[in-house]
């Protein structure tokens, strides 16, 4: 029965070509370099056609993390790609993409990464010798039983999983053959009679403090972030001022052909008239046309003209 009847975990019985030459690089500067080939894959994958993505340099300085690292060709010809005098070249017919190219580079990452740590983890023990006679005898007594279960039983392949489980071991079984046996000795008894001189206790790591709501903040910081923001405005507002200034102090700048072509209208629109068309209706007035607002006739006018004292009707004429 599996865990909440989900379907049970497959593992892959074991690495292909391209995933065996990764993790045979040397742990020492193997991130690094493959930060490099990952960046190369993704610009490759994202973008086939290009052909400035499907041509590396190998004499490259930029490179040089990568291709330094021993076995770094043998990877790229895993991949795909070919070697032209100093220059690697992805043939048009390969195509590179994530899931089985970016996904292992990230997947070597990974366990080099868990190396390393381990790695920094029994150094850190073997510092100790109390604890380095320990896992010296737990790597023993490791011994003794793998030899047993191989008397009793079958040779089984390898998980991918127990495969990077057993390089582990192997790497902490070197850093204790290393250490040297002098840390392993206990320290002899005081005499009696004599004081045993103090040893001051080893000062507590630092943890570092993680970043929280609560923190002291100064007011200074986004303060000066905001005048930082305000400078750049103010930078950029000078900058088209003294554009501006410069327009104006050249006689020749209204001479350009943006300046001699006449107005666009789009398509289906008409000219706006002005305020002096929509008041007078197209032209100048006369005190004697007959009316104060409408004294051009005829041209454009919404409203109504205005009535004044010479529209009413004239006085009965008296005896």
């Amino acid at each position: 029965m599996t865990y909440y009847n989900l379907p049970p975990t497959k593992f892959a019985n074991e690495f292909n070509d391209f995933e065996k030459s990764l993790r045979a690089l040397p742990a020492d500067g193997a991130i690094k370099g493959l930060d490099l080939l990952e960046t190369i894959t993704r610009n490759t994958a994202q973008n086939p056609k290009e052909e400035k993505f499907r041509k590396v340099r190998t004499t490259n300085e930029k490179m040089a993390p990568f291709f330094n690292l021993p076995g770094s060709i043998a990877v790229m010809k895993n991949m795909g790609w070919e070697q032209e005098a100093e220059f690697m070249v992805l043939p048009k017919s390969i195509t590179l993409d994530f899931p089985q190219h970016v996904v292992k580079i990230l997947e070597a990452k990974s366990h080099f990464g868990k190396v390393q740590e381990q790695e920094k983890r029994v150094a850190k023990l073997a510092q100790d010798p109390n604890k380095a006679t320990t896992l010296k005898q737990l790597e023993l007594d490791r011994r003794e039983r793998t030899a047993a279960d191989s008397m009793t039983k079958n040779s089984i392949p390898l998980s991918p999983k127990s495969a990077e489980e057993a390089e582990l071991a192997e790497a902490i079984k070197l850093s204790l053959e290393q250490a040297p046996e002098a840390k392993a000795e206990t320290p002899s008894p005081p005499k009696a009679g004599v004081e045993a001189p103090e040893v001051p206790a080893a000062p507590a790591p630092k943890s570092e403090k993680k970043e929280s709501a609560f923190d002291f903040k100064r007011r200074e910081d986004p303060e000066k972030k905001r005048q930082e923001q305000e400078n750049s405005l103010a930078d950029i507002r000078a900058l088209q001022k003294q554009k501006f200034k410069e327009h104006q102090a050249d006689p020749d700048a209204k001479k350009s052909e943006a300046y001699q072509r006449p107005p666009t209208i789009a398509p289906g629109g008409s000219e706006e008239k002005g305020w002096f068309d929509w008041m007078w209706g197209g032209s100048s007035s006369s005190s004697s046309g007959g009316g104060g607002g409408g004294g051009g006739g005829g041209g454009y006018d919404r409203k109504p003209r205005m009535k004044t004292v010479k529209d009413l009707p004239p006085p009965p004429k008296r005896g």
